[in-house]
């Protein structure tokens, strides 16, 4: 993450472009990024100039006016990947399609590349379908998270280049050779040993990694004491869903509900419906954050991270009590606004922000107050990147913090991800043994 692989990415083809070995590129990617990272990429390079960016999004008739559009690269969102494959590939069988339309584009990249692990989804089918089918003769994924859950993470990023030559032609066949059936609970497969190092030398002739030369940036836990009456609620909560789960119907989806909810009462609320409505339940964490604010050396924007719908509300309240501009950080108006200095503080939820938002660093933005831990270790390391990247040789200077509620989930979570290992299992053993 940091490393420069939309520059790279493109360098790469306005070379080939240069001499006579590729004509178009089509790059599939997040809206956000689709939207405005690469178009933002050619403006700041001066050997990129050259090159025309469309982008292929909003409504239908937008859609088909960015397709006329003689660029040299198209960018398209993710879910408007097979609305654009269906218009030239028609699909009989895995192995049978008919091209209906001419594909106009040699060059096929897939940004955030790791997104595209579900082979089920519609926009994983047409992207393997592309390569699958020699549409592009030369397809390139790009990642900084290419297995953030995991190796099983890597099994369709490669099939989708390679149709399964080099780990297998399906999933259960990667799985049987190199991982251990689940035990516990049913859902976590463990990887065997030496086949990390197995499955690195099969795929190392067609995967770069670029080792990242930013020292780590350090991470602050601000601990927050939650009251006696709090803390029995938040007892209650864990002991009573923990017995539900037991013995044997834990699955990995409720151990991710129980995790959620246990979040939610740390960081103060809890959702009473599947309307978003919730429960305030106390301040602590965000009397924290204004201490925090408080103590910062940098006059600068300031980031906030949340996890939750309840979180931003509750932020948001706060801060226009405490003082200052703010705004979440969605839309690309905020986003252009805290990037100009217009605003004090930025709240983000990192799924938002995570991935290839170059502005976040462009803002001068030093500093980043998690509003708790996430329990997504890919959403974890590509926002703090983010921040990072603008910062390659001070570094140091960055702030990360995160508030911490003492004796809660709160504590499990960081402490996975400051492993960078995010695993439902290990987490539901720390929840029993603090129940």
């Amino acid at each position: 993450m940091g490393t420069g692989k939309t520059g790279t990415a493109l360098t790469a083809f306005a070379d080939a472009s240069n001499s006579f070995d590729a004509r178009r590129m089509l790059v599939t990617a997040p809206l956000r990024v689709a939207r405005d990272v690469w178009h933002e990429e050619v403006e700041q390079w001066a050997h990129l100039q050259g090159l025309t960016v469309s982008r292929i999004h909003g409504s239908r008739q937008n859609r088909l006016d960015a397709l006329k559009v003689p660029a040299d690269i198209h960018t398209v969102n993710r879910e408007n990947l097979a609305w654009l494959f269906s218009g030239y590939v028609e699909v009989g069988t895995k192995t049978k399609f008919k091209q209906i339309r001419k594909w106009p584009w040699d060059w096929f990249t897939m940004d955030e590349a790791q997104s595209y692990k579900s082979q089920s989804a519609q926009c994983s089918v047409a992207a393997s379908g592309v390569a699958r089918y020699g549409l592009a003769q030369t397809v390139l994924e790009l990642t900084g998270t290419p297995s953030p859950n995991g190796y099983r993470d890597i099994w369709h990023q490669i099939y989708m280049l390679d149709g399964g030559h080099r780990l297998g032609a399906t999933e259960d066949a990667f799985l049987k050779r190199w991982f251990n059936a689940p035990q516990e609970w049913g859902f976590k497969y463990e990887i065997k040993d030496g086949a990390a190092e197995e499955i690195q030398s099969l795929i190392s002739d067609i995967v770069l990694s670029i080792p990242d030369a930013q020292p780590a940036v350090p991470v602050n836990q601000i601990k927050v004491t939650l009251s006696p009456a709090v803390m029995r609620q938040y007892r209650k909560l864990a002991r009573e869903a923990i017995l539900q789960l037991d013995p044997h119907t834990i699955t990995a989806a409720n151990a991710g509900v129980l995790g959620g909810k246990l979040l939610q009462l740390a960081s103060g609320a809890v959702y009473t419906d599947d309307r978003g409505s919730f429960e305030r339940l106390h301040d602590a964490k965000l009397d924290a954050l204004c201490e925090a604010l408080d103590e910062l050396s940098f006059s600068g924007p300031v980031l906030i991270g949340y996890g939750f719908r309840s979180d931003l509300a509750r932020i948001g309240e706060r801060l226009t009590r405490y003082g200052g501009r703010w705004a979440q950080l969605k839309s690309e108006a905020s986003m252009n606004a805290f990037e100009r200095g217009e605003l004090d503080y930025g709240i983000i939820h990192p799924a938002s922000g995570g991935h290839g938002l170059n502005k976040l660093y462009k803002s001068g933005a030093r500093d980043l107050i998690w509003f708790g831990p996430t329990n997504n270790l890919e959403w974890w390391l590509q926002l703090i990147a983010r921040l990072a990247g603008g910062h390659r040789r001070g570094s140091e200077d960055l702030m990360i913090q995160v508030l911490v509620a003492r004796d809660t989930i709160d504590e499990d979570y960081m402490s996975m991800l400051e492993g960078k290992d995010i695993d439902q299992v290990k987490l539901m053993r720390a929840l029993r043994k603090r129940v």
